[in-house]
């Protein structure tokens, strides 16, 4: 759990590189931190990386799958934009109009509340 609150506090403070070290040593040390695999891919689709932002959100996938939290728990709005993003990469119009509709629905829920 350090290493994750590391990871974001090294993002809060836009070191990127310091973020991403200690989002891999939380994965290592604690595979079922699901933000740990997110954090890691959203820096890899900042960075461009596709291929391994795209691992590391199958493997986000699979720690919520693997934690029970995958039909109980809504994704957060950086892990909707996330799989949109890789999606729209991808050519996937349907699989990214998708995530973006579950955005956009939490985005209009959030805002009449």
């Amino acid at each position: 759990m350090k290493s994750l609150n590391f990871g974001l506090t090294s993002l809060e403070l836009k070191n990127t590189v310091g973020a991403s070290e200690a989002f891999l040593r939380a994965t290592y040390l604690e595979p079922s931190l699901v933000q740990s695999s997110l954090e890691l891919c959203i820096l890899g689709i900042e960075r461009g990386e596709w291929p391994e932002a795209r691992a590391w959100f199958e493997r986000y996938l699979n720690a919520r799958s693997d934690a029970g939290s995958a039909g109980t728990v809504a994704h957060s709005d950086r892990a909707l934009q996330a799989g949109h993003d890789l999606a729209s990469e991808a050519g996937d119009n349907d699989a990214a109009a998708t995530w973006q509709r579950l955005l956009d629905t939490r985005i209009a829920t959030r805002n009449l509340n």
